[in-house]
């Protein structure tokens, strides 16, 4: 696939590290590999997930904002639920299940491309999700093959992957693939870790979630249709 166009034309990304790589090493490259062995789906299309990395953090869009968050637990709101919907190329949109608003980074700017891009939450045009809100699932494997149960999740646009963390300011960002902690002190390593972008998708156990209330999208503390009112 290319950084502006919808189709596929290759499965490999290869991520280049310039500086204070694995091993002190002053240049390294690392492949990402979209593919699979097995024909089964890594998500089942319409159901709600939390996205959590490797320490537990887990993706939220906060109330009133197009911006994305991580958040330290499931705090069991729609507002850090995610559902995933197949382009029918492998790639996935990826939407709250809140505000029914698409994952992803501005396609228009090459800033939506740039290590440590915050990825936004925006209504998916009538055309169909950008290329900037598109992503690949790609399955965790270890060394000999076997499957981690976790996943990252690849921008079309960019090639990065998603990451999350306690880190000011960078609470979820795309950054390029790393198999490593960065314990240079350096600026651009920052201390990122392997964990911040290995992320597990757990189903949601709750019942399905209000795509809409008085013509607007269903918020944290709504009641479910159908429920009785809350006593005073």
């Amino acid at each position: 696939m290319n950084r502006t166009g919808s189709a596929v034309v290759g499965k490999t990304f290869r991520s280049y590290c310039s500086f204070f790589c694995s091993g002190n090493a002053d240049g390294e490259y690392y492949d990402t590999t979209i593919g699979t062995s097995t024909p089964a789906a890594p998500v089942t299309p319409g159901a709600a997930y939390t996205i959590a990395n490797g320490t537990g953090r887990i993706l939220a869009q906060p109330t009133r904002s197009t911006a994305t968050t991580s958040w330290t637990e499931d705090r069991h709101s729609a507002r850090g639920h995610w559902t995933f919907t197949p382009n029918g190329d492998g790639s996935y949109t990826i939407t709250n299940a809140a505000s029914r608003q698409a994952l992803g980074v501005d396609s228009d700017h090459t800033s939506g491309r740039a290590w440590g891009a915050a990825p936004t939450v925006t209504a998916v045009p009538s055309a169909g999700p950008t290329v900037g809100r598109q992503w690949f699932v790609v399955p965790g494997r270890t060394a000999d093959g076997r499957a981690t149960g976790t996943v990252r999740l690849v921008n079309r646009y960019s090639g990065l992957v998603l990451a999350l963390s306690g880190a000011p300011g960078r609470t979820a960002e795309t950054t390029p693939t790393r198999a490593w902690t960065d314990t240079s002190g350096s600026p651009v390593g920052h201390g990122r870790t392997a964990p911040e972008q290995t992320l597990t998708l757990r189903p949601v156990k709750t019942a399905a979630h209000p795509a809409h209330t008085a013509g607007r999208p269903a918020g944290d503390s709504e009641r479910m249709p159908g429920a009785a009112p809350r006593r005073r």
